[in-house]
């Protein structure tokens, strides 16, 4: 597969020439029929490339929401904070205790919206984008990512996209079912450093949703 991004520079050019993406597939039961592997100079660059797609495609309008779980890495924050403000769009917090609060604007913090430790509080038919982390490093906290993908892509009837940090849950959770049972994450990055490999970022994709931010399949 190509890069997501021309503009990334490989700075362990040795190190990923000897990555073999069919040993990484075949470990992680990653499928090329449906799925792609996009490689990056780190997890943060390809969180902050998927959210410039979304905007350039247009598939984040005024009026459409996005959910972001409060124990994410700023990396997988804001992108998000930075769109909604460009077009309009409401962000909600999908936080880990509290009760169920409603604001109104994005202030310059980025707080804005409602929030609620309860996902089906927040989720509507104009939920676009769920951005989550998988374990939280401060917290230790692991979110159920195959039903969270479930939910949401039964909910938004297939037009809300799921994307996952999964940088600090890849050492010690990730295993083949992550990214090959049926409700998988559209997005899915990690840091292949965290995993004894090079440094650089790696994104596992629904290759009809990478295809549908590019269609020229870059």
């Amino acid at each position: 597969n190509k890069r997501f991004d021309n503009s990334f520079t490989n700075i362990n050019a040795t190190n990923a020439r000897q990555l073999r993406k069919p040993q990484l597939c075949q470990d992680e039961g990653i499928s090329f029929d449906s799925q792609m592997i996009i490689m990056g100079t780190n997890a943060s660059c390809l969180l902050a490339e998927i959210a410039r797609r979304m905007h350039e495609s247009g598939v984040i309008g005024q009026g459409d929401e996005i959910i972001i779980s409060s124990e994410n890495h700023l990396a997988n924050v804001t992108p998000w904070l930075k769109i909604a403000r460009s077009v309009g769009a409401s962000v909600k917090w999908w936080t880990v205790t509290g009760a169920t609060t409603v604001g109104s604007k994005i202030d310059h913090h980025g707080h804005c919206g409602q929030s609620s430790c309860i996902l089906s509080d927040l989720v509507t038919e104009r939920t676009k984008v769920v951005a989550v982390s998988h374990v939280s490093n401060i917290l230790g906290l692991e979110r159920d990512i195959s039903s969270t993908c479930d939910y949401i892509h039964r909910m938004t009837k297939g037009k809300g996209q799921v994307v996952v940090d999964g940088v600090a849950a890849a050492p010690h959770l990730l295993k083949s079912d992550a990214t090959s049972t049926e409700q998988i994450p559209d997005w899915y990055v990690v840091s292949l450093h965290k995993l004894f490999g090079p440094h650089l970022g790696c994104l596992v994709c629904k290759r009809s949703v990478a295809q549908m931010l590019h269609p020229g399949g870059n």
